[in-house]
């Protein structure tokens, strides 16, 4: 799953990725969030790196 297909800016990216974390962070999904969230980071720093070219 690409959790950022969909953001055409920086800004929309902080914004989806800052609930993101929320929703998936291993406080309040448990183990199985933890995957999901380091899924979710390794995916924002790509989309990060894209943008800046």
């Amino acid at each position: 799953m690409n959790y950022f297909e969909h953001c055409q800016s920086v800004e929309e990216a902080k914004k989806r990725y800052r609930e993101l974390l929320m929703q998936y962070h291993p406080d309040h999904a448990g183990p199985e969030g933890e995957a999901a969230t380091k899924e979710i980071i390794g995916q924002f720093n790509s989309f990060l790196k894209w943008k800046s070219k």
